[in-house]
């Protein structure tokens, strides 16, 4: 989204956190009752002790809230953390649901309680002078932009927040065997603190943090933890089958079987004879999807994704797929003679000491592989820190580590999709770059519009909002908001490149679990569903999308 209007006055309203460092007490005056210290003639009058510096008022944890009358969303939520260091303070600043701003620092200008000066930045390159002054443990600021359209905003009431509880009274830690002080391990508490509070106002049930092995942070919020549905992440355990299949010879180290060896209906049609293994895991099949709903209609999942048409050629396309990955339930039942939960649970669950996995199954008996598991946030989190380690759980190689390896390679049309997990780069380490390949796939996906791109092709972008605006100049307006008809960008329409810093998965009502294996970090959220206290207030929000940028700023 580009932010360009005229005069545009945004006011905000920051409340003091309670994290922030308190001043230092005054030392106490001398008891009248007590002798004055004994002095000599050559001695001096004893000079009081310098009092430390008060810390900045800044320092610390604040909510912000903005409300906004003519522009959705109206009313915004956010956190600002400011720190100091040797160069004097830096800051992070999130807004939930604010579109277009960039993950980078805060840049103080001046940071005088009655003087404060610094800037944020926005898509499309876009920066947001910001004024103000700090009263009262309430800190009132203006931001303007100059041109496009006035835009009327205004504030409205912060709250205090409050230092959150990291751990359950009564928090049970197995199977972890340690658990740390966060700063301990290198955790920036305050970060941490930005997470629980978002965690705990976007209704969440629990949130789980592991660092190196060690569990820093156990929250539930709405009810006390129990084993709760996984949703989707399911997708990833049940693909840990493919390579203890590949170990015990049972499969092709390179997936590129075709389905039709388990599936021999699929050898006599034309498209779905060419679907590899490897496209059902990079969900590039090319099959028609009619719904996740009718699929659950039918007492027999696996029947109803051997039955799909295909709607694209193999391999030139991504289209996330529940029934394709349902496919997976078929391969492992026919190569390793039994169903999927029971073989992953005997060679991950039962090594990882895990307990509490169940495994739902349709009416034809099927342990599904595109849904199913239900698993608390703890064992979910053990499952992560495998992955995070490799597939090491210590001294045990549970999964073989050349796997780790495969899952991060992206598929070839899709730069955030390895082996059915997501892949994410960091931001300050990524670019994009347009090549003649995807322009050619673009528009065999019938988008009419791909060959005005052939004007960017093997030029590279250093972020994603310069290829946009690239693209846009290109496109037009029309012709960019027919674009995410047919594909997501700029994952798909160009390439994204820098290394993998995160890999992740997703499940629908909200879970996610995301892991940063070069930080050894490990983030669980987990939601169970809705209370009847949400469905009064209305006012859930089940979505976490930025919960890896969060993440990285756990880490110093």
């Amino acid at each position: 989204m580009r932010l360009s209007p005229p005069a545009l006055a945004v006011t905000l309203a920051l409340l003091g956190a309670s994290c922030s460092p308190a001043p230092a007490p005054a030392s106490p005056s001398q008891p009248a009752d007590q002798p004055p210290a004994p002095t000599s003639d050559s001695a001096t009058e004893p000079t009081a002790k310098p009092e430390p510096p008060a810390p900045h008022p800044l320092l610390g944890l604040w909510q912000i809230r903005m409300e906004r009358q003519h522009w959705w969303p109206k009313m915004v939520d956010g956190s600002l953390i400011v720190v100091e260091d040797g160069d004097g303070l830096r800051g992070s600043l999130t807004f939930d649901q604010m579109w277009g701003i960039d993950p980078k620092p805060v840049e103080f200008e001046r940071t005088d309680p009655d003087d404060l000066a610094f800037t944020l930045h926005f898509a499309g390159d876009n920066t947001l002078p910001v004024v103000g002054t700090l009263a009262g443990g309430l800190l009132s600021l203006r931001a303007e932009w100059t041109g496009g359209a006035q835009i009327d905003h205004s504030v409205i009431h912060g709250e205090r927040i409050e230092h959150v509880r990291r751990f359950e009274p009564h928090s049970p830690t197995a199977p972890f065997a340690h658990v740390a002080d966060p700063a301990e391990v290198g955790i920036e508490t305050a970060a941490l603190d930005r997470m629980l509070w978002y965690a705990q106002n976007r209704d969440s049930d629990a949130l789980v943090v592991v660092k190196d092995g060690r569990l820093v942070c156990h929250r539930t919020f709405l009810r006390p933890e129990s084993v709760c549905t996984t949703q989707s992440i399911t997708k990833v355990v049940a693909s840990m089958a493919i390579p203890f299949l590949i170990e015990e010879g049972k499969l092709g180290r390179d997936l590129d079987a075709p389905m039709s060896t388990w599936f021999p209906e699929w050898a006599d049609d034309s498209r779905r004879s060419r679907i590899t293994l490897r496209h059902v895991l990079t969900h590039t099949t090319g099959l028609a999807s009619s719904g996740t709903k009718a699929m659950q209609e039918t007492s027999d999942y696996l029947e109803y994704a051997r039955a799909s048409k295909t709607k694209h050629e193999p391999g030139t396309r991504f289209a996330y797929s529940n029934q394709a990955i349902e496919l997976l339930t078929g391969v492992v039942a026919q190569v390793a003679g039994e169903q999927v939960d029971k073989y992953v649970q005997q060679r991950i669950a039962e090594p990882l000491g895990i307990t509490s996995w169940t495994w739902s199954r349709d009416n034809a008996g099927n342990a599904p592989a595109y849904v199913g598991l239900n698993s608390t946030a703890i064992d979910l989190a053990r499952f992560g820190e495998m992955v995070a380690n490799r597939g090491r759980s210590g001294d045990v190689q549970v999964v073989p580590e050349w796997w780790f390896d495969a899952i991060v390679e992206p598929s070839s049309v899709n730069d955030e999709v390895g082996l059915v997990w997501w892949l994410s780069r960091d931001p300050a380490e990524e670019s994009i770059v347009q090549t003649q390949q995807r322009v050619d796939l673009l528009a065999a996906s019938g988008y009419p519009h791909a060959d005005r791109l052939d004007a960017l092709v093997g030029r590279t972008f250093e972020t994603r909002a310069a290829w946009w605006t690239a693209a846009r100049a290109r496109l037009g307006d029309e012709a960019v908001k027919s674009l995410g008809r047919y594909v997501r960008y700029p994952a798909v329409a160009a390439e994204v490149r820098g290394p993998v810093s995160c890999i992740y998965h997703t499940g629908s009502i909200g879970q996610y679990l995301v892991i940063l294996p070069e930080q050894g970090l490990v983030v669980v959220r987990q939601r169970r569903g809705f209370a009847e206290d949400e469905l009064e207030r209305r006012s859930v929000r089940t979505d976490f999308h930025d919960v890896i940028d969060l993440a990285r700023t756990l880490v110093r």
